[in-house]
């Protein structure tokens, strides 16, 4: 019949894996918040939000993984180094490899200078 939808199906999946978030995670499925916007948004505290794996709304914290260390944005070890690099930075935003920002240098003379971190290149599994 016209207009007659299908039979429900259920069934169970079971999965035969675990997903391990890997490096390059920035560019690897990830996509825009809207048509017109960027592709990565990071809040004032440190939230980077994004779409990605077919339109999966993801949010992670990056002071909980990076740290300014005399100006230079690191990955937080676990050195007891607090991250909150958004403390003492400024200007940031994230692409799709990593974040920029221009970190406090409090070493110095408390100017600001460019940083990087290549965030594709980081590994949750080390």
């Amino acid at each position: 019949m016209v207009g007659t939808p299908p039979p429900l199906q259920i069934g169970i999946l079971m999965p035969t894996h675990l997903a391990i978030p890997l490096p390059g995670f920035l560019n690897d499925g990830c996509g825009y918040l809207d048509k017109q916007g960027p592709q990565f948004k990071l809040l004032g505290d440190g939230t980077m939000m994004t779409y990605c794996n077919k339109n999966t709304f993801t949010v992670l914290n990056l002071n909980d993984c990076i740290v300014n260390v005399l100006g230079g944005l690191k990955p937080r070890a676990d050195d007891g180094l607090e991250g909150k690099f958004t403390d003492t930075c400024r200007g940031c935003k994230v692409d799709g490899e990593g974040v920029w920002c221009e970190c406090g240098c409090e070493m110095f003379d408390g100017g600001y200078e460019e940083s990087f971190i290549n965030m594709s290149k980081c590994s949750l599994l080390s």
